[in-house]
C-alpha cells in the first residue's frame, strides 16, 4: 500500500513512530551526557576542566567552560554539545557573538571520531582531516 492510500490516522501514527525512534536515539546520547556533566558540576570538576581549556577557548574569545561543550561535541555529536551548552551557558552570561562562535565550533568539529574513521575509508589522511576540522 502506498503512503497516499493511507488514512490520516495511519499517516499520523507512522509519523509518531518515526519521531519516537529518532527521539530515543537522541535520548540515549543526551541523558548520559547530562548526568555526567551534573556529576562533574557537583564534584566541582567543571572548573578544572575549564582551566585546561581556557588557553584554547580564549583564542576565540570564549570562557574556558565552553571547552567542555566543544570537547563533548567532538567526542559525541552536535546534540551532546548543545545539551552541555544549554546547561552551562546560562550562568556565564555570554554574548550573541560568543554563542555564535561556539555553535560554529560545534558544527565544524562534531562527531570527529566517527567521521574521521569514515573519511579514512575514502582515502583521506587522518592527520589532514583532524587538522582541517579543528583549525
Amino acid at each position: 500500500m502506498k503512503e497516499h492510500d493511507l488514512t490520516v490516522p495511519a499517516i499520523a501514527w507512522k509519523q509518531i513512530r518515526e519521531a519516537a525512534g529518532v527521539s530515543f536515539i537522541l535520548f540515549r546520547i543526551m541523558v548520559p551526557v547530562v548526568i555526567a556533566v551534573k556529576i562533574l558540576g557537583e564534584l566541582g570538576l567543571v572548573k578544572y576542566i575549564a582551566a585546561a581549556f581556557t588557553p584554547l577557548m580564549s583564542l576565540v574569545g570564549l570562557p574556558g567552560e565552553m571547552g567542555l561543550v566543544w570537547a563533548t561535541a567532538v567526542i559525541t555529536n552536535m546534540y551532546g554539545g548543545i545539551v552541555i551548552l544549554a546547561s552551562i551557558a546560562p550562568g556565564l552570561h555570554m554574548s550573541t557573538a560568543q554563542i555564535t562562535v561556539i555553535a560554529c565550533m560545534i558544527l565544524v568539529a562534531h562527531s570527529m571520531p566517527v567521521e574521521t574513521t569514515i573519511s579514512r575509508k575514502t582515502g583521506v589522511r587522518i592527520r589532514f582531516m583532524i587538522s582541517f576540522r579543528i583549525l
